[in-house]
């Protein structure tokens, strides 16, 4: 009987945590990835304006010991939140893996983004080149005015603009 096999067709791509013999796994043409991105980037884009309502409730606290305290407790409240979205964003521990056991300041954390950004876009760009391979095969954009949709909507019934998910 013949070895029947399928080639893999998974998108992971494998980036080590420089200096270390840790990676982290991500395929970035996973919708639920760049969904969880999004939503990541939507909840925390207007963080300090959370924050700075949250200071003025704490200047109520006469004793400066306490005010510190409390400041301490609200800023690691924020950062042990953002650092669970990130590990939810990648489905896995990699903030354990960039950082170790510590709750780091989201500036920390501005070069995981730097260096996914490329990847993100690549895979982006990768999706659009097949999109456009696959219509002309199959001739899906020439077929537009014979009832068939078309791949770039051009009038406002076809427009998606449900954006709930991101609130």
């Amino acid at each position: 009987m013949a070895n029947n096999t399928i080639k893999d067709l998974s998108m992971v791509t494998k980036i080590q945590i420089e200096g270390t013999d840790k990676f982290i796994n991500v395929d970035f043409t996973d919708k639920r990835f760049i969904n969880r991105l999004l939503k990541l980037v939507k909840k925390y884009q207007n963080i300090e304006n959370e924050i700075q309502e949250r200071i003025k409730d704490l200047d109520s606290i006469e004793d400066e010991l306490d005010k510190l305290i409390a400041y301490s407790d609200m800023e690691t409240e924020i950062l042990e939140g953002f650092k669970d979205d990130i590990n939810k964003t990648f489905n896995a521990d990699i903030t354990t893996m960039l950082f170790g056991d510590c709750i780091p300041d989201i500036e920390r954390y501005f070069p995981l983004f730097e260096s996914i950004m490329p990847y993100v876009a690549a895979a982006k760009q990768q999706e659009m080149k097949l999109v456009d391979e696959v219509s002309k095969k199959y001739g899906i954009g020439r077929l537009a005015n014979n009832n068939v949709i078309p791949l770039q909507p051009n009038n406002e019934e076809t427009k998606a603009t449900d954006t709930s998910d991101f609130e």
